[in-house]
């Protein structure tokens, strides 16, 4: 009777291995780690503008993750300063960390900026040509000089919006100021039709102070926070005139391909 039994055991083990639920868990075929790409850092910044200092904290609750960072530009490797501690900053910086595995891809980079405030921005009186454009003209000049950073739902308001070739902006201070850099902070989101500026120009006397170009993007990119700083030889000045020109046509990979994008922006600052 046991033999019977064991038999009749060995039989239904052996059909149930040719069976399509065993046969498929044979079959199933496992990611490589090595193919597997980390999850980027969690960021918590206590603040985007400050007048003292700024504390960034990274985490990624992973076994044998290292944290990474460098300055902005730079490629990171394992070799970097790794985080270990909150990072303090007391001066304007852009920097970028990366999650590292044994195992596994490194996460994706991800950029970060602080920038400590003057006061001198709050001081002025901008005029904007031609205005923002309904609904993103609440609030009006007052958006730029609240040093409170909008964040990526733009919807939630903080933001002014433009759909113009050529914006201007002009500065007047109320005394002469001495003047070595002005920031724009912009919002990019591509899935929103937003882009960043083609270029930025600063100009005093009807003479040009400073330009810089900003690349096209090549394809569609995640929604972020962009501060653009523009630093130049001292002067001593009332006025400013800073000129923000627009990318004529949303590029050929972007649904809304040949329209006008919208350039989002939420502060002006000065000697930064």
């Amino acid at each position: 009777m046991r033999i019977m039994w064991w038999l009749i055991g060995l039989l239904c083990l052996n059909a149930a291995c040719k069976s399509p639920i065993a046969q498929n868990i044979q079959n199933i075929k496992y990611t490589p780690a090595a193919q597997i790409q980390l999850s980027a850092p969690i960021i918590a910044l206590d603040s985007v503008f400050f007048h003292q200092s700024a504390t960034l904290r990274l985490t990624l609750d992973h076994p044998e993750v290292t944290l990474h960072y460098a300055t902005a530009g730079e490629v990171i490797t394992r070799q970097d300063n790794r985080y270990v501690a909150p990072l303090v900053f007391k001066n304007t910086q852009a920097i970028q960390v990366q999650a590292f595995h044994p195992s596994c891809r490194a996460s994706e980079v991800q950029e970060i900026e602080v920038v400590r405030l003057n006061e001198i921005a709050k001081q002025a009186t901008l005029k904007l040509t031609p205005a923002p454009k309904a609904p993103y003209d609440i609030g009006g000049t007052k958006n730029l000089q609240d040093f409170h950073k909008a964040s990526t739902a733009f919807r939630a308001g903080g933001w002014l919006g433009f759909q113009a070739d050529t914006i201007t902006i002009n500065v007047d201070f109320p005394v002469i100021q001495t003047v070595r850099s002005v920031g724009l902070s912009f919002l990019k989101d591509h899935h929103s039709w937003i882009f960043l500026p083609e270029r930025i120009e600063v100009w005093q006397d009807k003479q040009p102070v400073a330009q810089v170009e900003i690349p096209l993007a090549t394809s569609k990119q995640a929604a972020a926070l962009k501060i653009k700083i523009l630093s130049f030889p001292s002067i001593n000045t009332t006025k400013l005139e800073l000129k923000l020109i627009r990318t004529t046509k949303i590029p050929a990979w972007h649904p809304g391909k040949g329209l006008s994008p919208w350039i989002f922006l939420d502060e002006v600052l000065v000697n930064i």
